[in-house]
C-alpha cells in the first residue's frame, strides 16, 4: 500500500571544511537520499589532543612601524589545528592580554574591540584608544584542549605629537633659535644678510629620523628645495649655492608618523660686499670681495670651516703688477745705494795688493788700513 510520500534525509558528517552550521530543508516531495560533508569544530576538549595549533602569522601593523592612529587595525593569518579543534585568539599589548576571546569562525566582538574574518585574515579594530608611545604586540592561538602557540613579537609606536624644527646656524649666523615651538622666534620680516654668491650652510634640529625640507624661492628663478633625514640625534646639515638676490625661505619637518610642522617664512639677502683698496696714481681702485664663490670646490673642502677671500681688481691687472714691480725695484735700489761703499776682503794675504782698506761705510777718517 502506497502511503504518503516520505522524505528521507541521511547526513554523513565528515570533517573536511570548517563551517559553523548545517541547514537542510525539504523543497521537493520526491524521495531522495543526500550526503553532506562538513567540518564541525570540537567544542569540548579532546583528551588525546596534545598538538598545538600552528602559530598565527602577523601581517600588520608591520614591525617597527610608526602611526598617529590610536586605534590601529591589527591583522594576522589564522592558525590551523591538526585535530580540527576550535581555535580562539588573544592579542597581547606590552605582554598584557588586552583583547580576549577572538573567534576564528567569523565576526566577533569583545571588550574594547571588534573583529572580522576577510580574505583568510583576522582583522581586529580596537574600540578604545591606545596610549601614545612604544608598544609590543603578539597573538596567542588556543584550542579547547589547552594547547597554545604564539606568534612573533612586533613593535609599534603611536605618535600623535607633531615634530618640531629648530634652526641653529645659517652660514655666518650662529647660536640661532628659530624654533617652531616658539611663535615669536621668527618675527615677520626676519632677514639674514650674506655676502655672495656663495655656498650657505644650515644647521637644523628636529625629532630623530624626521625628514627636513628647506625651500628657497627667488623672483624670476626656479625654486631651490633641499631635503634630508635627521640622524638618531635629530641633527641635519643642509647647504646650497646661493646667487645674489633676495630669497624667501620656508622650513618644514615631517616625522615618521607623517605629522608635519612648518616654520614661519624668513628671508636671506645675498649681496656682493666690496672693500676698496686705494692706491696712489690708480684711478680705478682694486676691490676685495669676501668671500668668493666656492661652489666648484670638492665637497670635502667646501665643508671645512674656513673663510676664503680673493682679490678682484676689476681693472687692468697688468697695470697693477707693473706698479707693484716698480715699487719693489725702487726699494731694492735704495737698499743698494746705502751699501755701495761696503767691501770685504776674505783673504788679504794672497791678494795681489799688499795692503788694502776695508770700508765699513763711507770713506772717512775711521777707515781701517791693512
Amino acid at each position: 500500500m502506497r502511503s504518503t510520500k516520505l522524505l528521507s534525509l541521511l547526513f554523513a558528517i565528515v570533517f573536511i571544511a570548517p563551517i559553523s552550521k548545517i541547514h537542510a530543508a525539504p523543497t521537493d516531495p520526491i524521495d531522495y537520499t543526500a550526503t553532506i560533508s562538513a567540518t564541525v569544530p570540537v567544542a569540548v576538549p579532546t583528551g588525546s589532543d596534545t598538538i598545538a595549533p600552528t602559530p598565527p602569522i602577523l601581517i600588520r601593523p608591520i614591525d617597527d612601524s610608526v602611526t598617529s592612529d590610536t586605534t590601529p587595525e591589527f591583522v594576522w593569518r589564522p592558525a590551523t589545528d591538526p585535530n580540527s579543534n576550535f581555535v580562539e585568539y588573544t592579542l597581547y599589548l606590552d605582554d598584557v592580554a588586552v583583547f580576549l576571546g577572538i573567534s576564528s569562525l567569523g565576526n566577533s566582538s569583545g571588550t574594547g574591540y571588534t573583529a572580522e574574518i576577510h580574505d583568510n585574515e583576522i582583522r581586529l579594530i580596537p574600540t578604545i584608544h591606545l596610549t601614545e608611545g612604544h608598544h609590543t604586540w603578539k597573538v596567542v592561538a588556543s584550542d579547547k584542549s589547552g594547547n597554545t602557540s604564539t606568534s612573533t613579537i612586533w613593535d609599534l609606536t603611536i605618535d600623535t605629537t607633531p615634530p618640531f624644527i629648530l634652526i641653529t646656524d645659517i652660514d655666518i649666523y650662529h647660536n640661532l633659535a628659530l624654533d617652531s615651538r616658539v611663535e615669536s622666534s621668527v618675527p615677520e620680516g626676519t632677514t639674514f644678510n650674506l655676502s655672495g654668491p656663495k655656498d650657505a650652510y644650515f644647521h637644523l634640529l628636529t625629532e630623530p629620523f624626521s625628514y627636513l625640507s628647506l625651500s628657497f624661492t627667488k623672483e624670476d628663478s626656479p625654486p631651490i628645495i633641499l631635503q634630508g633625514q635627521a640622524n638618531e640625534l635629530g641633527r641635519l646639515i643642509l647647504y646650497s649655492h646661493l646667487d645674489l638676490g633676495l630669497y624667501h625661505v620656508q622650513a618644514s619637518a615631517t616625522d615618521l608618523s607623517n605629522l608635519t610642522v612648518v616654520l614661519p617664512i624668513f628671508d636671506i639677502m645675498v649681496e656682493a660686499h666690496l672693500l676698496t683698496i686705494p692706491i696712489p696714481g690708480i684711478t680705478h681702485h682694486p676691490t676685495l670681495t669676501i668671500p668668493p664663490p666656492i661652489a666648484d670646490l670638492p665637497y670635502l673642502f667646501s665643508d671645512l670651516p674656513v673663510t676664503i677671500a680673493r682679490i678682484d681688481t676689476r681693472v687692468n691687472l697688468a697695470s697693477i703688477f707693473l706698479l707693484m714691480l716698480a715699487i719693489l725695484l725702487l726699494i731694492l735700489l735704495i737698499l743698494l745705494k746705502k751699501r755701495r761703499f761696503n767691501l770685504i776682503l776674505l783673504d788679504s794675504h794672497s791678494h795681489p795688493l799688499g795692503s788694502a782698506t776695508i770700508y765699513h761705510s763711507r770713506p772717512d777718517s775711521l777707515s781701517t788700513s791693512l
